[in-house]
């Protein structure tokens, strides 16, 4: 259903232009969390990242301008904003169909195709702790596509990996930053 959403805004309905709506959440986040002065030597941090020499998120966060204007070049679409699982609800429409409730629209905008994508794979991940985050991302994933191809949105699946995965790892990465950046304040303060 997520899909369908994304893919109706693509393929037959215009973006709206109402100026309360969010734009560039990921750069907005990239400009408001201080990752450039984060504690990376702290020994917390080295727990989740021991390899700051081949830490394949500090390299993106460094190079964050060139994964920017590649998820500007995509095509854009309404996104919810705050796809946590807990977000949604399911219930049985007449007819057996099913229908999908989306609540808390308060961070609703406009964004790259692919971007609400991540964060529901992240909270499923983190509400289903059973399952591979492999199999979740790849369910989810083929999920969104058909969502998108039910709507007639007919996009290249790699520019939709691209847009998922790349803001999946800024916002889920930056959000970890926080935490941490907490747990080390909370340390501190301790002793």
């Amino acid at each position: 259903h997520l899909g369908r959403l994304n893919g109706i805004y693509i393929s037959r309905r215009e973006l709206p232009t109402f100026p309360w709506l969010s734009r560039q959440r990921t750069r907005q986040w990239l400009n408001s969390i201080p990752w450039q002065n984060f504690q990376w030597d702290h020994p917390l941090v080295w727990q989740q990242y021991p390899n700051p020499e081949i830490d394949s998120f500090r390299s993106m966060l460094q190079d964050h301008e060139r994964f920017l204007s590649k998820l500007d070049q995509l095509p854009k679409t309404i996104c919810h904003g705050d796809t946590y699982p807990s977000n949604f609800k399911s219930r049985r429409m007449p007819r057996n169909q099913d229908q999908t409730v989306a609540l808390d629209w308060s961070s609703v905008g406009i964004e790259p195709l692919g971007a609400d994508l991540g964060q529901l794979v992240y909270g499923t991940h983190q509400n289903l702790k059973g399952y591979r985050l492999q199999d979740i991302s790849e369910t989810l994933f083929t999920s969104y596509i058909n969502g998108l191809q039910d709507s007639n949105c007919r996009v290249d699946t790699q520019l939709v990996r691209f847009g998922y995965a790349t803001t999946a790892a800024f916002r889920m990465g930056l959000f970890k930053l926080v935490l941490l950046s907490e747990q080390i304040r909370r340390e501190e303060d301790y002793l």
